[in-house]
């Protein structure tokens, strides 16, 4: 997910909703960053409003919270290039985002593509 969004652009969104995830988010992006020689401003949104309704099971709740917190940063700060979902149980938001037209990555639906290209590419060089 990280790779996917320095690819194409330098200002990266990074929204987490727990405190405790954030460096290790953070040095996950800018090394792989590193990796390819880029040059990323980040700007990391604390949606930490919108963990108690996930915990309570509530996610449409925590879709809504997450949504405000991105939107209100793209009035004040600008659109970036890329909004990453930093965990897995924000995935809910992504659908609620298109009209940004901005690219956002949800760990989940990239992990699933990329064991699918792999399984595909894999398969050729299978023998029975």
């Amino acid at each position: 997910m990280m790779e996917d969004a320095i690819e194409t652009g330098t200002k990266i969104m990074v929204t987490i909703c727990l405190e405790s995830t954030r460096d290790a988010t953070l040095a996950l992006l800018e090394n792989s960053a590193k990796k390819i020689g880029s040059s990323i401003s980040i700007e990391l949104m604390l949606c930490d409003t919108a963990w108690p309704h996930f915990e309570a099971g509530h996610m449409t709740t925590i879709s809504s919270e997450i949504s405000k917190t991105i939107r209100q940063s793209i009035v004040n700060k600008g659109t970036p290039d890329r909004i990453v979902l930093a965990q897995t149980s924000m995935r809910v938001v992504t659908n609620t985002l298109g009209d940004l037209g901005v690219p956002t990555l949800s760990s989940p639906m990239l992990a699933t593509q990329k064991v699918l290209a792999v399984a595909a590419s894999s398969s050729g060089n299978l023998k029975a």
